[in-house]
């Protein structure tokens, strides 16, 4: 199946932008675990309020969450992969025989490699003590088997050699639906808007039913959506920008801030009733991202695109560098985490990105074009 829509011609530029977001989410990611393993906020992970008045309060249930909202940062992954990837796909004619080898290989090299050197920073820092460390840690606290690894490197779980490829399994899934994927952004180009609303509602319904793939899998449409309608949006100017990031970093955190004020009965409800408001504020802040010039400047600087450039493998390579940092450290010093643990896993991962990451996509390029000059010589 190929795409044969036609596109204005300023819609083939790669909206750099994009990146500089993608490296701002993963940042934010290696945030989140940093402080997850201070216990007095590990514990908001699994619903428990800290004491008002401390800072552990004031980080949790504040607008200051942004800053390490973790999960609200992987559904910024995720709005932003459903649009890279469908956009391209409506751009240009696609051979799909050539595109399944070529993701396969992108993503999975990455994946293994990750697996193999978390199983070994695991051995060489054994995770004797994790258990006492707060319950994120405690997740962290049985060695790395050999099962373990299967499981991570199938993307199948949970495990605790990198826990943070639960994300990836859904990226997986994707990337095998995106033919379908990229048909509805086609067919549904002019009420893209619709689309998007629909996939929102859907994951929203799901969430409350708990039914993991139909929370996750429409996110991604959600980005595919904004792929259909890109050229549509109108760019935003003036102080309605200001506005709208607001509201946005605002709205993604909401879950947060907001379950503290809601009555008792619907606390435990807190997620999936601002689970749209979370999922939209997401979207907007794609949107943002490529559509309002001061959003494009600051995600355009040379720092900030560098985090995009590095940003997969960050996520990949981040959590067994805090925690080993944390188990290096003594109880009582788990703040120290993040200053000791953030420049760490930003150099392992320019390595990481330099040695197995860009060296898997240059491959991946080269099955792909193989296998499309297989196809065309038979």
């Amino acid at each position: 199946m190929t795409s044969t829509t036609t596109v204005p011609p300023t819609a083939h530029a790669r909206v750099s932008s994009l990146d500089g977001l993608r490296g701002v989410a993963a940042v934010v990611v290696l945030v989140h675990h940093a402080l997850l393993t201070v216990p007095q906020l590990a514990g908001t992970a699994y619903g428990r309020v800290p004491e008002p008045g401390t800072l552990a309060h004031l980080l949790t249930t504040t607008p200051l969450h942004l800053f390490w909202a973790g999960h609200e940062a992987v559904v910024v992954f995720f709005v932003l992969s459903g649009l890279v990837l469908t956009l391209p796909a409506l751009r240009n004619p696609v051979m799909w025989r050539s595109y399944y080898p070529a993701r396969a290989l992108r993503l999975g090299v990455p994946v293994l490699t990750a697996v193999a050197l978390a199983a070994l920073v695991a051995v060489v820092v054994p995770r004797s003590g994790a258990a006492d460390r707060g319950p994120w840690l405690a997740e962290h606290a049985s060695g790395p088997s050999l099962a373990d690894a299967v499981l991570a490197a199938v993307l199948l779980g949970p495990n605790p050699v990198d826990s943070v490829l639960w994300s990836l399994r859904w990226e997986l899934v994707f990337s095998l639906a995106l033919p379908a994927c990229v048909l509805v952004a086609r067919r549904t180009s002019r009420t893209w808007w619709l689309t998007a609303v629909l996939a929102i509602a859907t994951s929203t319904v799901a969430a409350a039913a708990q039914v993991d793939a139909l929370t996750y899998l429409p996110v991604f449409l959600v980005g595919c959506a904004l792929a259909a309608g890109w050229d549509r949006i109108p760019r935003v100017v003036g102080p309605s920008g200001v506005v709208a990031a607001g509201a946005a970093c605002l709205g993604i955190t909401a879950a947060w801030w907001i379950a503290p004020v809601l009555p008792t009965a619907l606390a435990p409800l807190a997620d999936v009733l601002t689970l749209p408001v979370v999922l939209g504020s997401a979207a907007l802040l794609v949107v943002l991202a490529g559509r309002w010039d001061v959003a494009q400047r600051l995600l355009e600087r040379p720092p900030v695109r560098w985090l995009g450039g590095i940003s997969f493998s960050l996520y990949l390579v981040h959590e067994p560098v805090v925690v080993s940092v944390t188990l290096l450290l003594p109880p009582g010093l788990a703040w120290l985490t993040l200053p000791i643990a953030a420049p760490v896993a930003l150099g392992l991962a320019a390595l990481f990105a330099r040695w197995v990451e860009f060296p898997a996509h240059r491959l991946a390029k080269r099955v792909g074009r193989g296998v499309m000059t297989g196809a065309s010589v038979r």
